[in-house]
């Protein structure tokens, strides 16, 4: 479990992104989205400055990734790969997904104390960081254009409700 003060910068991290994301016209899913990546990046960073930390913030980061970009694969993208305008984007997001998860798997079966696991987390920051950089300046804007303020606003219970169905155990 995170500590008191990892937990309230991952917060401020989140609410800063989710500041952004209204400010950016994007609202519903794209700013809860939007949010969680903002603490999934902090909580990540938080982990490469502390190497202590490690085994404390693994289970709680490998646990948002996974269920983040799960929920995203079954509630986001099907409708973005149904539209001619983001059917590409919503493949190419697919692939991201697939190959984080496997960096994720690799990661959690490593002892955190070893530096096999921290250069493979490294290259996690990164994916994550390339990932949500793409999807924040690229995906999310063409997304909101093409389902609209609207459908964006439903989709954000339905997000929710499949991250946390997506949870992993342990």
């Amino acid at each position: 479990m995170p500590s008191r003060t990892d937990q309230m910068i991952s917060k401020t991290r989140g609410a800063m992104k989710a500041v952004k994301a209204t400010a950016r016209g994007l609202g519903g899913v794209f700013r809860v989205l939007m949010m969680q990546h903002g603490e999934a990046v902090a909580l990540l960073h938080r982990a490469k400055a502390n190497p202590a930390k490690r085994a404390e913030l693994w289970p709680v980061i490998r646990r948002e990734l996974i269920s983040h970009e799960r929920a995203e694969v079954r509630v986001l993208y099907p409708m973005l790969r149904d539209l001619p305008d983001t059917r590409a984007l919503a493949e190419h997001h697919d692939r991201q997904a697939s190959a984080l998860e496997t960096l994720i798997d690799q990661i959690h079966h490593l002892d955190p104390r070893t530096a096999a696991w921290g250069n493979l987390f490294d290259d996690l920051i990164d994916m994550v960081e390339l990932h949500v950089s793409e999807e924040e300046s690229e995906i999310f804007p063409r997304a909101n254009e093409a389902l609209g303020a609207h459908r964006a606003r439903e989709l954000e219970d339905r997000f929710m409700a499949a991250k946390k169905a997506a949870m992993p155990l342990a």
